[in-house]
């Protein structure tokens, strides 16, 4: 026997109404792996994200592009003071220097809304790191 509601208890709310099946399901992203989850269960996150007033946008086109060059002269830099260095301290400031740039885009997304685009600043930096790198070892380094 089906259950009557008090219709003054859904005033003022949002209802989603919808049918659970198996072709329903989306593999998402949660942290380190997936979870599946239900269609509905989507459209509900993102009412509740409207509802917020949170809402994650781009950067601009200005301040991306200057991020970016901050990222290539950062590399060129980068290409420069490590010429000389192991490969293992090399990869290791690599790899930090990423770490530093996702974790603040990270804090970005959460605290500002604003979304980086991680390959195109991190592209930069490798692509001015190795030019600089090359470029540097031939012209600076000293003579054996």
């Amino acid at each position: 026997m089906p259950r009557k509601h008090d219709p003054a208890a859904l005033r003022g709310r949002i209802v989603i109404v919808g049918h659970e099946s198996a072709s329903d399901e989306v593999r998402v992203a949660y942290g380190l792996r997936s979870e599946r989850r239900y269609g509905y269960e989507l459209y509900a996150d993102a009412i509740n994200t409207l509802r917020r007033d949170r809402v994650v946008q781009p950067l601009g086109l200005w301040p991306e592009f200057f991020i970016m060059l901050t990222s290539a002269a950062a590399g060129a830099w980068l290409g420069i003071r490590l010429r000389d260095s192991t490969r293992v301290v090399r990869g290791s400031v690599l790899v930090l220097v990423t770490i530093v740039y996702l974790v603040a885009g990270t804090w970005l997304i959460a605290n500002a809304n604003l979304i980086l685009h991680y390959t195109y600043d991190l592209f930069a930096l490798l692509v001015a790191y190795l030019l600089f790198r090359r470029r540097a070892h031939r012209l600076l380094s000293e003579p054996g």
